[in-house]
């Protein structure tokens, strides 16, 4: 029983919560790899076109630019499939959950 238990427990490790609301690094720990983005969502760096496992998207994501850097962002249909403050919008890539709003870069600090 007890192994039947520590098997369930690393298979539920290893889901990928890709687009899966977060508010720390933590609750994105059943990510390999993966991190709470600045919008609140779990994702991981990506390489798009790479053939290397540990560059690509788990299934139900995909691997978008967004900026300087590629992260995977998940699939969706409709915008009901998105968290909150994110639209199901078709890129050349597929369909993904994407941020509504443009992140607005903070203010530089006013010299004294």
């Amino acid at each position: 029983m007890r192994r039947l238990a520590a098997a369930l427990g690393l298979l539920a490790a290893c889901t990928a919560p890709v687009g899966k609301y977060c508010l720390s690094h933590d609750d994105c720990a059943g990510l390999q790899d993966g991190y709470c983005a600045r919008v609140e969502i779990c994702t991981r760096q990506c390489v798009p076109g790479s053939a290397s496992i540990k560059d690509q998207c788990p299934t139900g994501s995909l691997c978008i630019q967004e900026g300087a850097r590629a992260i995977c962002l998940p699939r969706c249909g409709a915008d009901s499939n998105c968290e909150t403050n994110f639209a199901c919008q078709t890129l050349p890539e597929g369909q993904v959950c994407r941020y509504v709003d443009a992140l607005i870069e903070p203010a530089p600090a006013k010299k004294q």
